[in-house]
């Protein structure tokens, strides 16, 4: 304890210094007085641990709310960090929203596309339908016109039929007023004949027109 506390070794020595002893006599009071000092010291070194120890307590309760802060930052940084995560979760789920819309988007797109084109396409055989009724139509146009042909060719083989007729009947008259007349007559008999020969021919040759004609005309 001397050692340990070595102020308090002197506390009193002069209280209890000899004057007027002998130097054993000295020796022994100051080694009694050592003691007493020691036996002091002893009380005051039991009143310094607590002081320690409160010390010791006071730094640990500091350390423990040092570690509360601690464990307080580490949970404040842990929230932040859940936010964050939280609201990147959130962006992320508002992309993938606004990417299904796009795509739905472009299926609509494409749905509209389809409905023009299949428009296109029906347009298109209206058109065809169209052309096919004018080519159609073209072709009546083409068989009216043989039609019409075949007329006029019919008229004309029956306007030479009638005139044919015409000269054989002039002929007849001819020939029966030669019958009546003389030798002279008789001449002009032959040539009433020869007349009603060649109006006969020209009758023959008509009624072959007409027969070509009736087998141009086309039939429906």
């Amino acid at each position: 304890m001397i050692k340990a506390f070595p102020s308090l070794s002197n506390v009193g020595s002069d209280a209890f210094s000899p004057k007027y002893l002998s130097s054993n006599s000295s020796y022994l009071s100051a080694a009694s007085v050592a003691e007493v000092a020691a036996e002091v010291a002893e009380p005051a070194a039991a009143v310094a641990l607590p002081a320690a120890a409160v010390a010791e307590e006071a730094a640990l309760v500091a350390l423990v709310d040092a570690f509360e802060a601690l464990v307080e930052a580490a949970d404040a940084l842990l929230a932040a960090l859940v936010s964050d995560v939280a609201a990147a979760l959130s962006e992320a789920a508002a992309a993938v929203s606004e990417a299904a819309a796009a795509v739905s988007e472009a299926a609509a797109l494409v749905s509209e596309v389809e409905a023009a084109l299949a428009l296109a396409a029906a347009f298109v055989s209206d058109v065809e339908a169209a052309l096919a009724l004018l080519a159609a139509a073209v072709s009546d146009a083409a068989a009216l016109v043989s039609l019409v042909d075949a007329a006029e060719a019919l008229e004309a083989a029956l306007v030479s039929l009638v005139a044919a007729a015409v000269a054989l009947a002039a002929a007849a008259v001819s020939l029966a007023a030669a019958a009546v007349s003389d030798a002279a007559a008789l001449v002009s008999a032959v040539s009433a004949a020869v007349s009603l020969a060649a109006a006969a021919v020209a009758l023959a040759a008509a009624a072959v027109a007409l027969a070509a004609a009736a087998a141009d005309v086309p039939t429906q």
